[in-house]
C-alpha cells in the first residue's frame, strides 16, 4: 500500500512530529511511505525516520508569513496556498498513492479536490476548540478571536469532504457533533524499554513546549507552595523550548527556586530522563491527547495531572495516576506532597500505570486500528 503523510515540517521536536515518526517507521516495514512537508528549510528531521521512507519538501515556507501584518499575511497566504496546491497536485499524481493523510494543516482546504485516485484522510492532533483556548490564554485581540471562530466554522465544513476524519479522544469526538466520517484512534506509545523508573529518586520531571498551553507557570507556582522541607529534598526538571522560556525562568527566580527547578532543552532520548525520575507532573490548560503523560506512565512513573480537555481523563483511571480538577492548585500541591512522602504509593501507582498504558496504547494495537481504516478505504 502507498501511503502519503502531509505535515508542515519534521525538524521540530514536537509531539506531532514524534508520533508521525513512530507510525511512519512502523508502516514502512511493509508499505511504501512518503512524507511531504512544506517548510523543512533543508533541515534534518529531529526524529529518526527509516531509510525506506521518502521525504519530499515542497518549499512553500508558510512560516515566512509569521511577522507580517494581518492584511499582508492574508494576501501572501493566498499566493502560497495556490503554489502549495499546484506542487502537491503534481507530486501526488506522480506517486499515485492509495492513501493521503493530512495532519490538519494548510492543505486541508484543497487536498480533497486533488483527483489522484487516493482516499483522503484528516488526522487532528489538537482538540476542536484549540484556537479558542489558545486565544484565551494568549490574550488575543478581537480580530484574532473572530478569525478563530471563522476557521472553526470552515474546519467543520471541510472535514465532511474527506473519506475519514480521525481524532485522538472520545471527548473531542463529542465536540464534532453531526460528523458521520469521524473515528477515534489515540496516539501509540513508542517506548520499548522494559525497565521501570527508580522510585527512590527525588526527581520530578515534566516535558513539553514552553508556551501558555502547557501550564508550566502553574507548575512553578505549585512548586512554590510545597512544604519547604519537602521542597528542598526534591528537584523538578522541565524539558522543552519555546516562547515562554524567559518568562518561566524569571518566574523561577521570583520564587527563589533556581536550586530546585531547572529548565532543560529538549532531548531525543527522553526515556532515559523518565527512568531517572519517580514523579511526572502535567499541568496543561488544554491538550489534544497528552502524549508526554502517556509516555511517562509507560515508563512506570507516578503521574499527577490536571483534568484538562482533552486526553488526561482517558489516560488516567484514578488507580494508575492522580487526576486533579483543572486549576485547583491547592489540591495539586496536597496530592503531590503525598506522592513525594510515600515511596510505596509512588511504586503502586507507577506499576499500575506501566501495565495499563502499555496494554491500552501499544504500538501494535494502535497501528492495527490505522491499518483497518486504510484497508477499509482501499476496498
Amino acid at each position: 500500500m502507498k501511503i502519503v503523510y502531509c505535515i508542515p515540517s519534521c525538524h521540530n521536536s514536537g509531539g506531532m512530529e514524534r508520533v508521525l515518526s513512530v507510525k511512519a517507521n512502523y508502516l514502512a516495514q511493509c508499505h511504501d511511505i512518503t512524507i511531504i512537508t512544506t517548510s523543512q528549510h533543508n533541515k534534518e528531521p529531529y526524529f529518526t525516520f527509516s531509510s525506506n521512507i521518502k521525504l519530499i519538501d515542497l518549499d512553500i515556507n508558510y512560516d515566512d508569513l509569521e511577522n507580517l501584518s494581518p492584511y499582508k499575511k492574508i494576501f501572501y497566504l493566498s499566493k502560497k496556498k495556490a503554489l502549495h496546491k499546484k506542487r502537491l497536485k503534481t507530486v501526488l499524481h506522480s506517486i499515485k498513492a492509495d492513501i493521503v493523510v493530512s495532519l490538519f494543516t494548510h492543505e486541508i482546504s484543497f487536498l480533497y479536490k486533488i483527483k489522484d485516485g487516493s482516499s483522503k484522510l484528516l488526522e487532528l492532533h489538537f482538540s476542536k476548540y484549540f484556537r479558542n483556548l489558545d486565544d484565551k490564554y494568549n490574550n488575543a485581540n478581537i480580530l484574532k478571536k473572530t478569525i478563530s471562530r471563522l476557521l472553526n466554522y470552515r474546519d467543520f465544513n471541510l472535514t465532511k469532504k474527506y473519506n475519514k476524519f480521525i481524532v485522538l479522544t472520545q471527548e473531542d469526538k463529542l465536540d464534532w457533533k453531526g460528523l458521520k466520517n469521524i473515528d477515534v484512534i489515540p496516539n501509540p506509545i513508542s517506548f520499548s524499554s522494559n525497565i521501570k523508573t527508580d522510585y527512590h529518586s527525588k526527581e520530578v520531571i515534566a516535558a513539553g513546549r514552553l508556551c501558555p498551553q502547557k501550564g508550566f507557570d502553574l507548575m512553578i507556582k505549585i512548586w512554590s507552595k510545597l512544604n519547604k522541607d519537602i521542597q528542598e529534598q526534591w528537584h523538578l526538571t522541565i524539558y522543552g523550548s519555546g516562547p515562554d522560556e524567559k518568562l518561566l525562568q524569571e518566574l523561577i527566580y521570583s520564587y527563589n527556586l533556581e536550586k530546585n527547578i531547572t529548565l532543560h532543552a529538549p532531548v531525543k532520548n527522553i526515556t532515559h530522563e523518565y527512568l531517572n525520575s519517580s514523579i511526572f507532573c502535567f499541568t496543561s490548560r488544554y491538550e489534544g491527547f497528552g502524549m508526554t503523560l502517556a509516555e511517562a506512565m509507560s515508563c512506570g512513573l507516578a503521574c499527577i495531572s490536571f483534568d484538562c480537555p482533552c486526553g488526561p481523563s482517558e489516560i488516567i483511571d484514578h488507580q494508575n495516576g492522580i487526576l486533579i480538577k483543572s486549576f485547583d492548585i491547592n489540591s495539586f500541591v496536597s496530592k503531590l506532597e503525598q506522592l513525594m512522602q510515600d515511596e510505596s504509593l509512588r511504586k503502586n501507582i507507577g506499576e499500575k500505570a506501566y501495565y495499563s498504558i502499555r496494554s491500552q496504547f501499544s504500538l501494535e494495537k494502535i497501528m492495527q486500528k490505522w491499518l483497518n481504516v486504510f484497508n477499509d478505504l482501499k476496498k
